[in-house]
């Protein structure tokens, strides 16, 4: 598995959000595919490390691995959008070492532009132990690209089973704070599939062009 050159740059800009420009911010990148079950609600995804940020020394990506799992709780779906709220989550990465990080979290959101099949997944989680938890900020980050999903965003997503795959982050924030709200979540979300509408726009555009140059 390995990024595209629109999702590397998305993610990129994302983290300049969460990252202070006179800091190096501990960082793990992954990559994964998700799967979500109807019949129970739970969402996961199961992947790899691709690399790693201010972490000394790095993880062993050939042999890591990051296990995800949370349960839906309730949808939104109006202005163009839809918005899944997950809680009761897990997440826990390891390698050959043995446990490097595990968390739990209690809100996450998955989201995307109604008739898409691709959006984000946002959480904050409470690191609980592994190894490398000492590089993590209580409450740490987790932003996700969710691409190539078998279901598009509608009302309806999440009444049926659908995969996907999911590339993202998981940052330590320079500045830990303790609460955290909803809305914040949400407008992760949307600067993320705002930044998905303009990288549709660009291909689109350049699409064209290319066509007119034929």
């Amino acid at each position: 598995m390995e990024f595209s050159r629109i999702g590397r740059m998305i993610i990129g800009i994302m983290l300049l959000g969460l990252a202070s420009a006179a800091n190096a911010i501990p960082t793990l990148t992954f990559g994964g595919s998700l799967n979500y079950t109807a019949s129970n609600s739970q969402l996961s995804l199961n992947g790899a490390l691709f690399s790693s940020q201010s972490i000394f020394p790095a993880p062993n990506f050939l042999s890591s691995s990051i296990q995800l799992t949370t349960t839906l709780t309730s949808t939104f779906s109006g202005s163009g959008l839809t918005i899944g709220t997950f809680g009761n989550g897990t997440v826990s990465i390891s390698d050959s070492s043995g446990s490097l990080l595990t968390g739990a979290f209690n809100l996450a959101q998955m989201g995307g532009l109604n008739g898409g099949n691709q959006g984000a997944l946002s959480l904050i989680f409470a690191p609980t132990g592994g190894s490398l938890m000492s590089y993590f900020s209580n409450p740490s980050d987790l932003f996700a690209l969710t691409l190539n999903l078998t279901s598009a965003f509608g009302a309806n997503m999440f009444n049926s089973n659908f995969t996907g795959s999911g590339n993202g982050n998981i940052t330590s924030r320079s500045t830990p704070t303790t609460t955290v709200s909803e809305p914040g979540l949400v407008s992760l979300l949307i600067v993320g599939l705002g930044l998905l509408g303009v990288s549709g726009w660009h291909r689109r555009t350049v699409s064209a062009v290319s066509n007119r140059q034929v």
